[in-house]
């Protein structure tokens, strides 16, 4: 896809209907800022073809994303950072942590009747990177996430089986090694936890 898509085109387009949603609203709008917000989310995934890039980058396009949900659904979902600064320019694979956020906010936290929260936490752990994404949703029963933790060692991706998950679970070993990817955690009523390892790698 990001090879398909012309960047520019769609940052044009996206402009033209960001002018157009202000004009017919005489100001600035719900709808402009989710537009200008998703046109950073698409100049930070389609700005460089290079699989690899700083922590600090990947966790600037979770924001975006999360803005977007946060203005999709009247700010219902609070959001704690806790990134040790120490690990922010370490290498991470693009488009990995967006998923797992995509996850808790669909399956964990919509169908829940209480405000979502997020807790995003991330430290070095001697030579590896722990990242944990946490939320307060409806989660699941220990049986069906001990079904995932068991899908994640297959190679075999199948449909409907967490493929968000599964993918980025995949390309982490991929990339990194069989030892490395995640790990999921979850009670019902009791949100859910996904723990995410890569090696500790500064980015060049």
């Amino acid at each position: 896809l990001q090879a398909q898509i012309k960047p520019h085109f769609v940052y044009n387009t996206l402009e033209s209907i960001n002018l157009k949603a202000i004009r017919l609203t005489r100001g600035k709008n719900e709808v402009s800022d989710m537009i200008q917000t998703l046109s950073r989310l698409l100049r930070l995934s389609l700005m460089t073809e290079e699989d690899m890039i700083p922590l600090r980058t990947e966790l600037e396009h979770v924001r975006l994303y999360i803005q977007i949900q946060q203005l999709r659904m009247k700010d219902q979902i609070d959001v704690t950072w806790m990134v040790n600064e120490s690990i922010l320019d370490c290498a991470m694979i693009k488009l990995t942590l967006q998923p797992i956020i995509e996850n808790a906010i669909y399956h964990g936290i919509q169908p829940s009747p209480r405000k979502g929260a997020i807790s995003i936490i991330g430290y070095a752990e001697t030579e590896t990177i722990v990242l944990k994404i946490k939320d307060n949703g409806v989660g699941m029963p220990r049986a069906a996430a001990d079904r995932v933790n068991q899908n994640f060692l297959q190679s075999q991706i199948k449909e409907n089986e967490s493929i968000g998950l599964r993918n980025v679970n995949q390309r982490i070993k991929l990339v990194f090694g069989s030892e490395y990817g995640l790990r999921l955690a979850s009670v019902v009523g009791g949100g859910t936890l996904v723990e995410l390892r890569i090696p500790k790698r500064e980015q060049v």
